[in-house]
């Protein structure tokens, strides 16, 4: 499979995205696209779907693009993530259609093929005929090569995976939020497999568990992938080739993201090496030059020295730095504070009858929970926070990670349990909801009105350190992008000089520089940090305590010594699941595992029996293929003339059709 785009360019509203740019993919190449919000990634994305087409060049030439004839993208686009014009619920199909069909339809391929091996088995069952027995061993080697065997636990292994119950695949899709539909289409795209599966953001509002289960999934993915990520773990795990997308260019590099980082700074000092060694060739050759420039005797020399002059200056050109361009600030809180900034002691957190209707739970002595029919208990939180720690609140969304924070906050009643801040303590909250700023006032006055002590000069500047420039500030807030309300969030928050920043999800719509700036301001922040975050690589980078929220568990579990902590216990918890821990078992265990062995010794006689019948049905594929193979013997002309050699073919291909029919019989028994 191939797909190249040469010497292409791309315009959006009168604006060059991409100009004179090259792109190739061949087989099972999976590739990640990076590069600043607004660089070209999406757009890129778009052409590769059909959305879009190329422009002319500025020198009036035309740009190429080569495909095979099996390139067949699937493709999710990023601002269907979260939102509520999920494909899903705007599908006419959504009426009454349960999830479970709506995921089937990913393997209608399957679902055909299925009927026709039993449309097939059924014919040969009542009329014997060879060709339909051909036909049907080479489309049951097709079912088993495209998954046949385990689409459905596929499916509901995934569906699972992305948080939901396997009890939901029986309802409606009209049930479901926007943002869980969305989950439903990326999950469906996913087990589709579609020639070249186009991801736009991909990661963005999934679980940590759910990304795990995605990566693996991609990994053994056996077509192409071309993804769009701010995740750089992700890419890390998934990808073998990284495209940057820079200065209306597209550079190449082959590896990961790390690789990816490598390479480029390399290429640049490169660069810069040959720039300045040329540029000082130039200026010693120039000034050999003008030192004889007037004599007449070395005329011949100083034109020469001319030309080589005009020929390194006609191929040096200093390489184009990165655009590492970003806010950056450095918070020193109001106050210090005391040692001990966060307890928590039996919280239990969860949800009133006001808010939900549903139950409360109340914990007992011995840790468990009953329900009473006022309040719904997610789970208990025991933990202490001092202060400079940096807190990662981890887990499967629904599990209360934000229900924990907005507790502390004060956003959420507790039902039970104690939580207290230390002395002189001061926090800033941010969620996404308080960043999703929708004021039509301006960038200048929004942020001037909370704090209105500060003259024009000081707005602007504290703007600049957030990358918002003099054509910004005149936007409305409301008008401004994701990422940018989530700069201007952040910008109020810094300005107020907390001692403790509470932060639900603060990386979402922050492109790799945005989130790699945001660990440098945390780690050299001298106050405390308490963060919501699905970001595995900034969760390592900056946390130094874990908290983690586990479904089904009824105490979060809190590792005091960080991230390598945590992964230590997932490394248990894998080890604990595929032993057998109980090696004593009562009566009921020992029956049923007699029964699991009978069932599994008939299970294992059944492989061994389709076995038998595979390799019969190869043999009787491989002595037609042979019988084929002799007859044409009998087509050439001088052969026909040679009685002696006509018997002798014929004699071969009499003892193949005996051998070919004990094969048929013998295959016959083994399917009665």
């Amino acid at each position: 499979m191939l797909y190249e785009i040469k010497n292409g360019t791309v315009s959006l509203g009168g604006n060059e995205i991409l100009s004179h740019f090259y792109f190739r993919m061949v087989d099972n190449e999976k590739i990640g696209i990076v590069g600043r919000n607004g660089a070209g990634k999406t757009t890129l994305l778009k052409l590769m779907n059909g959305e879009i087409g190329l422009d002319y060049n500025d020198d009036n030439t035309m740009g190429e693009i080569v495909k095979s004839k099996d390139f067949n993208p699937g493709f999710l686009r990023q601002q269907l993530a979260g939102s509520y014009n999920s494909p899903v619920q705007d599908s006419p199909l959504q009426n009454g259609i349960t999830v479970y069909s709506y995921l089937l339809e990913a393997f209608n391929k399957l679902i055909e093929m299925e009927q026709r091996i039993e449309s097939i088995t059924n014919e040969i069952a009542e009329n014997y005929d060879e060709k339909k027995v051909v036909e049907l061993n080479t489309l049951i080697d097709t079912y088993n090569f495209e998954g046949g065997n385990i689409y459905i636990k596929e499916l509901k292994t995934g569906f699972k995976k992305f948080g939901f119950d396997e009890s939901d695949l029986e309802r409606p899709i009209s049930e479901f939020s926007g943002g869980q539909s969305t989950k439903i289409s990326l999950l469906k795209l996913l087990l589709s497999k579609p020639d070249v599966l186009m991801l736009d953001e991909p990661t963005n509002h999934l679980d940590i568990e759910a990304i795990e289960w995605m990566e693996k999934y991609l990994q053994g993915y056996k077509k192409n992938i071309v993804v769009v990520s701010h995740d750089r773990m992700f890419l890390d795990n998934v990808c073998n080739v990284i495209y940057d997308v820079e200065n209306r260019e597209t550079i190449r590099y082959d590896g990961n993201y790390t690789d990816f980082v490598e390479q480029k700074e390399i290429n640049y000092q490169l660069k810069l090496a040959e720039f300045n060694k040329n540029m000082k060739e130039i200026e010693r050759l120039t000034a050999l030059a003008d030192r004889f420039r007037y004599k007449a005797t070395k005329a011949k020399m100083v034109q020469s020295k001319d030309k080589v002059i005009e020929k390194l200056e006609a191929k040096t050109f200093k390489p184009t730095e990165a655009d590492t361009k970003t806010f950056h600030v450095k918070i020193v809180p109001n106050k210090v504070g005391g040692k001990e900034v966060l307890r928590c002691t039996d919280l239990v957190i969860g949800y009133s009858k006001g808010m939900t209707g549903t139950t409360e739970c109340r914990p007992l002595q011995n840790g468990r929970m009953i329900s009473a029919p006022t309040e719904h208990a997610i789970a208990k939180v025991n933990l202490l926070v001092n202060r400079g720690d940096r807190l990662a609140v981890i887990g499967a969304n629904g599990t209360g990670k934000s229900t924990f924070i907005k507790t502390i906050v004060g956003v959420l009643p507790k039902i039970s349990g104690e939580y207290s801040f230390g002395h002189e303590i001061e926090f800033e909250y941010f969620d996404q909801r308080i960043a999703e700023n929708n004021s039509t006032k301006t960038l200048f006055d929004d942020f001037s009105d909370e704090f209105p002590t500060y003259d024009n000069t000081e707005v602007r500047n504290r703007l600049g350190r957030f990358l918002f420039g003099e054509e910004d500030i005149s936007k409305r807030v409301c008008d401004l992008s994701g990422g940018e309300k989530v700069r201007l969030c952040l910008a109020k928050i810094f300005e107020r000089k907390p001692n403790l920043l509470i932060l639900d999800e603060p990386t979402n719509h922050l492109d790799i520089l945005g989130k790699e700036s945001l660990e440098e301001i945390i780690n050299s922040f001298e106050g405390t940090v308490v963060f919501v975050s699905h970001d595995r690589y900034f969760v390592k980078k900056i946390s130094t305590k874990i908290l983690l929220f586990e479904e089904r568990a009824r105490e979060a579990k809190f590792f005091e010594f960080g991230y390598e902590d945590y992964e230590k216990y997932l490394r248990e918890k894998d080890m604990l699941e595929s032993q057998n821990d109980s090696p004593v078992k009562s009566a009921n265990e020992q029956v049923t595992e007699t029964s699991n062995k009978r069932s599994y010794n008939e299970n294992k006689q059944k492989n061994r029996d389709e076995k038998k019948i595979k390799k019969l049905e190869e043999e009787i594929t491989k002595i037609e293929a042979e019988i084929k193979e002799i007859s044409k013997k009998l087509d050439n002309s001088h052969i026909q003339s040679d009685f002696e050699e006509l018997a002798k073919i014929q004699n071969e291909i009499d003892v193949k059709n005996e051998e070919l029919t004990e094969k048929y019989n013998l295959w016959s028994e083994m399917q009665q």
